[in-house]
């Protein structure tokens, strides 16, 4: 297994739920599905990695940061955003090759990550862009990033649970959230009241601002 399958395989296990083909081509084999191909035919005669085809929100191909709030930062303007989230038109679904990681695989790197919800499987590519362009550009914030089922236990009731976080030792741990045309204002004011409360940075992402 050459380095570049392991780290496919950490990052599905540990980093995100799921993605596409076309995601794992571009960040890794240089945009070449075929190249991608040959290594997906090893790694899933290995057990490592596992295929799909699923009609699906195909994933933004260049996520926006909304908002980066830090504990010391006024609060954000939310209704602006509230408004430009609630005016995205409803995405067209595509049959797609998707891609997880099986349970040897999640062993090995001690990882929860699998998808729970087929409906919210478009949600979880989302995510997985963003991951993508800290892994492309920020690969040291790469390497402290973990999904939400990796510290699902630590979640207190009543509390809403990020998508996914950055925890870089001796740092707040930075939030990361994926905001959808269902994010009004009060929805985004609450986001940033628990993070304040408990002195976590945030990030909120979306497919706007384009």
């Amino acid at each position: 297994m050459t380095d570049r399958d392991s780290e496919m395989g950490r990052i599905l296990a540990r980093c995100c739920r799921a993605l596409t083909a076309r995601q794992l081509a571009d960040r890794f084999f240089g945009g070449s599905l075929s190249g991608f191909d040959r290594s997906r035919q090893r790694l899933l005669r290995a057990d490592w990695l596992q295929t799909w085809r699923v009609t699906v929100v195909p994933p933004p191909g260049r996520p926006q940061r909304l908002i980066h709030w830090q504990p010391g930062d006024r609060c954000p303007r939310l209704g602006p955003i509230a408004y430009q989230l609630r005016s995205l038109p409803p995405q067209p679904l595509r049959t797609m090759t998707i891609i997880t990681s099986t349970r040897r695989c999640r062993l090995v790197w001690a990882g929860r990550c699998r998808v729970r919800r087929l409906d919210q499987l478009g949600h979880d590519l989302a995510v997985a862009s963003v991951y993508l362009r800290y892994h492309r550009r920020h690969p040291r914030l790469a390497r402290c990033w973990e999904s939400e089922d990796q510290f699902s236990a630590e979640r207190r009731r009543f509390e809403k649970q990020a998508d996914a976080r950055i925890a870089v030792p001796g740092r707040p741990r930075l939030l990361i959230e994926w905001a959808t045309r269902s994010y009004d204002t009060p929805r985004l004011a609450g986001l940033h009241e628990q993070a304040a409360r408990q002195g976590e940075a945030y990030e909120i992402w979306g497919d706007v601002l384009s």
